[in-house]
């Protein structure tokens, strides 16, 4: 969106949080556990989950990385001690590097083909151009392989923030911003993801109905849609002739017209800190998509100055019907129920337990010294049964939740915070009353620690003149996801960049003990397991050799070169000359650009000191060579020199040890110095702009320490740092390496997770 706005046996069990709100219900005495987040190899944050009904993955994630989105499928190995182990597969890029602006997936309902796997639709947004398509991919393998690419999905342009959901095995719904004309609109497929039509090519109606359209013009923000296979809505798709059930969508604006106006006026004023998104509201289609009438949810008065989009309304029909719809405002993460179908809801009920407070008279937010509470999402399951998830920061200053839209800072430590609810809808004097089963503020180990930015685009790399809000991390981007199992299990899909900051770094938790959501009974505890990750010495990562792509470039393909495919790369420190090397190995580098480009660019993403940082390097015909490390925050190092050695064919970019330390961006590179989340990329130069990426190559995650010495660890060899376990940063496992459990080779093909670059391409975001 653009809106104003990167081993050990191990079960943990939770206790509850003690000292409960009067206002709260009386709470049953288990606690939730979860298994250690998997990290997962390859980059990218606002992670979307499924979990297919086939039986044969324990999930499916995709993240998007800036310069193309990734996914993944998880599985699950039953070990015969009785544990299991998480195992993820080699990443993959269903867009070919063309989407990454934002990414998300469906999984249809019943096996095809001979794999007998639900088919795997996968949507991105563009990052190639200014049309703002989407580049769409289907699987019909459980995702080991994607097939037919489709870089122009939809009769649309313009558009931006996309869901999606099947209705069958076949029928896909596609919803998305279109942003000149400011409406929701839908694109159905028809063969599981392939090909999609508009339901409004005009791009004039959609999910906003003609009623709520004065209020909603030019400051919405669309959620996610949801299918209510309870409700079929008697008639069947004139296409796919599949049975059509009931839909909802959610979406966040003013609450009238008059609210809208003054939107407009706000949001364009120097030092604007207030969009007007204060209303939720609920959209029903029963004709498979064409109409939908829309209903509020929630609204709170402008005086309030509260938005209701920190970030992303989510909306969840349980098994009986049910409607939930959640928000947050940054401090209050709120659901309401419905058990008429969405066309009224109960009084909200607010989920976490800190931040309870409102200033008398305004309404406004009171919130506790330096807590803060973002992204909700939830997960319905059995009748009345719900699981909520958010990030929940705290341990700032007391006043580092105030900042708009951009809480936290240096010492703000953020985890996933998680609550397990029964007779969700259920309400007493019209305000919903569930009971509590569980309720933890960590079910996880820090996910990241510092701010978490949500003013979109103004949380540049790079600080914008006359923009209040330019600054700021994005690195968890705006949302992540809980989905249920047929076991009844909470699988979570989150951000964790604890190890790497300012990376884009996805991972993966299942739920081990409490509430079985399906059945409202107590969960069969498990036991799991991590793959065993051993680092290698350097830090080094590989990639096989002959999986460059190629892209067509203005309806013009142009050959792939042996330069740009990445076989390699790795670190070395020179201590005479007291430089950091990094290395990017291609297959030929003695090639010259190819024909119908104008050069070739080189990255490499790695983490010193807890900052991040993006190399950039240009390979230029007739201008010159050109190289540069910039931090995640825009400031660049000085001294950086750098050659396109062709007898190693190797691109390789020095920097000056103190270079960090001169631009206060760490300490100066010394025996034990640390680098994590090295990874590395290639493109092609057109005229004056960049391709799609052609080749990617990383590690997620692998120390390299200065000064290490060689040790075997399993067989394999590991570096020796200061506190550092081989495979673990700050004693987290991480991914990368060699998987010992699997075998699988070092360096599976991943994307930059290091690589937050200072480019228009690095996550255009939206206006949301």
């Amino acid at each position: 969106m653009r809106s104003t706005r990167a081993t050990a046996l191990l079960s943990v069990s939770l206790v509850l949080v003690g000292g409960a709100l009067s206002a709260l219900p009386a709470r049953a005495a288990t606690g939730a556990g979860f298994s250690p987040p998997l990290l997962l190899a390859g980059g990218g944050a606002e992670p979307s989950i499924r979990v297919p009904a086939d039986g044969r993955s324990a999930a499916y994630v995709s993240a998007p990385s800036g310069l193309g989105s990734n996914f993944w499928r998880i599985t699950d190995q039953r070990n015969a001690n009785g544990t299991h182990t998480f195992l993820q597969s080699p990443v993959q890029q269903p867009d070919l590097g063309t989407g990454g602006g934002d990414s998300e997936i469906s999984v249809g309902n019943k096996p095809v083909g001979e794999s007998r796997c639900d088919t795997i639709a996968y949507s991105g947004l563009h990052n190639v151009d200014l049309l703002d398509n989407f580049t769409v991919a289907v699987s019909t393998d459980c995702g080991e392989h994607f097939q037919l690419a489709n870089p122009y999905a939809t009769q649309n342009t313009l558009t931006d923030r996309q869901w999606q959901a099947f209705d069958g095995d076949k029928t896909n719904f596609l919803i998305y911003h279109k942003v000149d004309t400011s409406q929701i609109v839908v694109s159905e497929s028809v063969d599981g993801g392939q090909t999609y039509v508009s339901l409004a090519p005009d791009g004039a109606h959609g999910i906003i109905d003609a009623a709520t359209l004065p209020a909603a013009a030019n400051a919405n923000q669309v959620g996610n849609i949801a299918v209510d296979y309870s409700h079929p809505t008697g008639s069947s798709n004139l296409l796919s002739g599949e049975a059509s059930h009931r839909m909802y969508a959610v979406f966040g604006a003013p609450r009238d017209a008059a609210d809208n106006a003054q939107s407009q006026v706000d949001t364009n004023a120097p030092g604007a800190a207030y969009n007007h998104v204060d209303t939720v509201y609920l959209a029903r289609s029963d004709d498979g998509g064409l109409t939908w009438t829309d209903t509020k949810v929630y609204s709170v008065d402008p005086k309030s100055r509260r938005e209701l989009n920190l970030l992303f309304p989510v909306v969840d029909v349980d098994k009986q019907g049910n409607v939930y719809v959640v928000w947050s405002d940054g401090f209050k993460v709120e659901y309401a129920a419905s058990t008429d179908g969405g066309k009224t809801f109960s009084k909200p009920f607010q989920v976490n337990r800190d931040n309870t407070g409102l200033v008398a008279g305004t309404g406004a937010e009171k919130p506790d010294p330096g807590k803060s509470d973002l992204f909700p999402w939830l997960a319905a399951g059995a009748d009345g049964y719900l699981d909520v998830v958010w990030y929940h920061g705290e341990g700032g200053a007391p006043t580092s939740n105030l900042a708009y839209r951009d809480p936290g800072d240096a010492k703000t430590s953020w985890t996933v915070a998680f609550s397990q609810l029964g007779n969700a809808h259920k309400a007493s004097g019209g305000r919903t009353t569930p009971t509590v089963l569980n309720y933890s503020e960590a079910i996880t180990p820090a996910v990241h620690t510092g701010d978490i930015c949500q003013n979109g685009t103004f949380c540049s790399l790079v600080p914008v003149p006359g923009a209040p809000f330019s600054t700021g991390d994005r690195s968890l981007l705006d949302f992540f996801e809980v989905a249920i199992d047929k076991q009844g299990r909470a699988n979570v899909a989150l951000a964790d960049n604890a190890a790497a900051p300012g990376s884009l770094i996805s991972g993966y938790t299942r739920q081990t003990t409490g509430v079985n959501l399906l059945t409202g009974k107590p969960l069969t505890p498990q036991t799991i397991t991590l793959p065993k990750v051993v680092c290698p010495l350097g830090g080094a990562f590989t990639d096989a050799s002959g999986d460059a792509n190629t892209v067509a470039v203005a309806q013009a393909p142009i050959p792939s070169a042996p330069g740009l495919d990445i076989t390699k790369g790795y670190l070395t420190y020179d201590a005479a000359k007291k430089v950091v090397t990094l290395h990017t190995k291609v297959l030929d580098l003695s090639q010259l650009p190819a024909t119908g480009s104008t050069g070739e660019e080189y990255e490499f993403g790695f983490t010193f000191d807890k900052v991040g940082f993006a190399t950039t390097v240009q390979r230029n015909a007739g201008t010159g060579d050109s190289y540069g490390v910039s931090s995640t925050t825009g400031v660049a190092l000085k001294g950086v020199t750098g050659r396109f050695d062709t007898k190693s064919n190797e691109v390789q970019v020095d920097i000056p040890g103190g270079a960090f330390a001169a631009a206060k961006l760490g300490t100066v590179v010394g025996k034990g110095s640390t680098f994590v989340a090295s990874s590395a990329q290639s493109r092609r130069v057109i005229g004056t702009g960049l391709a799609p990426v052609t080749d990617v190559a990383g590690s997620l995650g692998c120390p390299f320490v200065v000064g290490a010495r060689a040790t075997s660890v399993g067989g394999t060899t590991g570096p020796v740092g200061t506190g550092t376990v081989p495979g673990q940063v700050d004693g987290r496992p991480v991914p990368g390496g060699r998987l010992a459990s699997t075998g699988l080779p070092a360096g599976l093909p991943v994307l930059a997770a290091g690589l937050l670059l200072g480019t228009a391409l690095a996550l255009r975001r939206r206006l949301r």
